[in-house]
């Protein structure tokens, strides 16, 4: 169930209520008005200033950061989008991944993100930097980015090339590549695509791609 509340143009409230029900077992068998099926997905403000040329979404929602090779979840944060002109905007990301003990930030998960979009004709392509820090000892880093558009009246292009790297507790190393590309041709009433990712490490044997969450 989703729904919003808008008190005017500029300012809206959005909740969204999920249930992950398979009839006949539990917790969608005999008993469901007991089994706390319900799960709240999103509850957040959507806001825009309109001076600034901002959108703010600020609360529980679906963050999507490069292509989802960095984040595809819900999660609680803040992000805002800020237009400059018709070709340009700039995207910055907040996420607590996770909150710690009371008084004590060592524990803490924070995810930072920062994408520009920049539109060139029928193509965008989108700078990407990232960071997460993961209590004290821990720092992941990401640097890539966000290509697409249209190559004709029928033919679509989506490429995402993401690369990580950092240190975990100072011991295990994390450097990675992720890279997508994709082709999607409209022939038609029908639509054809041809797809292909990869992600790995950069060649050592303790080294791997991790998400931003």
């Amino acid at each position: 169930m989703w729904t919003e509340v808008a008190a005017d143009e500029n300012v809206k409230a959005v909740f969204a209520l999920e249930s992950d029900i398979a009839w006949g077992t539990d917790p969608g068998d005999i008993g469901t008005d007991g089994k706390g099926n319900l799960e709240v997905k999103h509850v957040y403000l959507d806001f825009n200033l309109p001076s600034l040329k901002t959108n703010v979404k600020a609360g529980a929602q679906y963050f999507k950061i490069a292509n989802g090779f960095i984040a595809g979840d819900d999660a609680i944060g803040i992000q805002t989008a800020t237009k400059f002109g018709d070709a340009a905007a700039l995207k910055l990301y907040w996420v607590k991944a996770v909150e710690g003990g009371v008084n004590v930030t060592s524990d803490d998960i924070d995810f930072y993100g920062a994408q520009v979009d920049l539109k060139a004709g029928p193509m965008t392509v989108s700078p990407i930097l990232a960071w997460t820090r993961n209590g004290k000892n821990t720092d992941i880093y990401f640097g890539g980015f966000d290509l697409a558009g249209k190559l004709g009246e029928n033919t679509k292009l989506a490429v995402t090339l993401i690369k990580n790297w950092g240190d975990n507790l100072g011991v295990q190393n994390v450097d990675g590549l992720a890279a997508y590309a994709g082709v999607f041709q409209k022939m038609g009433s029908a639509d054809v695509s041809l797809e292909g990712a990869w992600i790995g490490d950069d060649g050592r044997a303790n080294g791997q791609f991790v998400d931003g969450s």
